[in-house]
């Protein structure tokens, strides 16, 4: 634990050990974004040949099968069989509209085979490549957090439990304000901050429990109240309020044997 050493050569050597949980971090933060990456590679949905579609596909068909029909209006106004006659003109220019269309699209399928092929294969070729690019990030960034996690384990300066960076430190600034002499002192130093924090935390939330219990009991009493007042509005066939009144009551008992046992829990640690 180097307890020969002096201060100058122990603030020294925590310096060192905060840079080497440094590399750490670094190193396990290069390691999981790492593995994000391979991830993200291996979940890559294809869609350049989808994307080229929805641009190419459209223009195709519309100069093939030209614009579609428009639909006649105001057949309703006009007379039956002129009507009938422009509503059937209308389905057949539909139906031969349509028909162009599926020609247009099966042709377009055989006119951009190859460009789509291609496309696929790039893309496939592309996540192939991303996969490998993070396999091999993956395989360096676990390297150098082993040779970091092993630099930890060679640090015989402190024990495994205080390499964190907060401890570290804050040890460093107990030698630096002179409140210590030893890693000795520094360790014990450390385990009555942490104890007063945690204290101080406990302390904290009592106080809270205590504020939530008044206010429980407060709202028992104003229910109570309630209570008591629809009992004199309803003498005779009370049974809201004397429903409101025990539940009250049973709010209101829960709130005082809740409150005492956090006053005596404070006490104790107050």
């Amino acid at each position: 634990m180097g307890t020969d050493m002096k201060k100058e050569e122990i603030i020294d050597r925590l310096k060192i050990l905060l840079d080497e949980l440094d590399v750490w971090e670094k190193a396990e933060q290069d390691l999981r974004n790492a593995e994000q990456e391979l991830q993200e590679a291996q979940e890559r949905v294809p869609q350049a040949v989808a994307e080229f579609d929805q641009i190419t596909k459209p223009l195709f068909v519309k100069n093939k099968a030209g614009e579609e029909p428009g639909k006649p209006s105001r057949l309703l106004n006009q007379a039956p069989v002129f009507s009938q006659i422009k509503k059937k003109e209308y389905e057949d220019a539909l139906a031969a509209y349509e028909k162009k269309c599926l020609q247009a699209e099966a042709e377009y399928e055989q006119v951009y085979q190859d460009k789509r092929e291609q496309l696929q294969e790039e893309e496939r070729k592309e996540k192939e490549d991303a996969i490998c690019l993070a396999e091999e990030k993956i395989r360096k960034a676990r390297a150098a957090w082993k040779a970091a996690d092993q630099a930890l384990d060679a640090d015989t300066l402190l024990r495994k439990r205080y390499q964190a960076k907060d401890a570290v430190e804050r040890m460093i600034r107990y030698f630096q304000d002179d409140r210590v002499d030893t890693i000795k002192e520094a360790i014990n130093l450390l385990h009555e901050e942490e104890h007063f924090r945690q204290m101080e935390a406990d302390s904290k939330e009592q106080l809270r429990l205590l504020r939530e219990t008044r206010e429980m009991a407060r709202e028992a009493m104003e229910l109570a109240n309630t209570a008591a007042h629809k009992a004199d509005e309803a003498m005779g066939t009370g049974t809201e309020a004397l429903n409101k009144a025990k539940e009250a009551m049973d709010r209101a008992n829960y709130a005082v044997e809740h409150s005492q046992q956090v006053l005596a829990y404070a006490k104790t640690i107050l």
